[in-house]
């Protein structure tokens, strides 16, 4: 009997590590889907958190055209920047172009995390929330259409002690 692995990919781990409820929503997918969900989730972590690792907003604004001119090169045939995230990402959009939208959405989306000013109203608040998590379930939906079941399931358990 052979063993199975139980090691996940960097993209798997940084998933787990910093969106656990979606990370935990992609383990009901099958597994020639699980990567894929593991690799947006990834993706979007490396953009979140762009803001409280610079130290000043331009540097952000050319991290995310940076991740722009990556996605415009892979969809274009060319190699996946040497980074964690880059080479699945590039396998991911080799595979299914059609999610670059949704990529793209959410770095117009992170700009606003460059902007130190605060938000006018509860409803640009929402909007905000709306651009910057959207984009994100509508890909993993694309990807895997029981991604919401998963993540419905995980709620669920989440609520068994309450």
């Amino acid at each position: 009997m052979t063993e199975k692995s139980t090691s996940l990919s960097a993209c798997g781990a940084l998933a787990r590590q910093y969106d656990s409820d979606r990370f935990f929503s992609a383990l009901f997918a099958a597994a020639d889907v699980r990567e894929k969900l593991f690799t947006l989730l990834a993706f979007n972590q490396e953009i979140a958190k762009i803001r409280s690792i610079v130290s000043e907003p331009i540097l952000g604004q050319m991290r995310l055209q940076w991740w722009r001119e990556s996605i415009e090169g892979m969809l274009a045939g060319k190699p996946a920047p040497a980074h964690e995230v880059g080479a699945p990402l590039g396998k991911l959009l080799k595979a299914e172009p059609q999610l670059a939208v949704y990529l793209f959405a959410l770095l117009e989306a992170r700009e606003r995390d460059l902007d130190d000013a605060a938000f006018e109203s509860v409803g640009s608040l929402a909007e905000y929330a709306r651009a910057t998590s959207a984009p994100l379930l509508q890909a993993m939906g694309e990807v895997n259409d029981d991604m919401a079941t998963g993540y419905a399931l995980v709620g669920i358990l989440r609520a068994i002690p309450a």
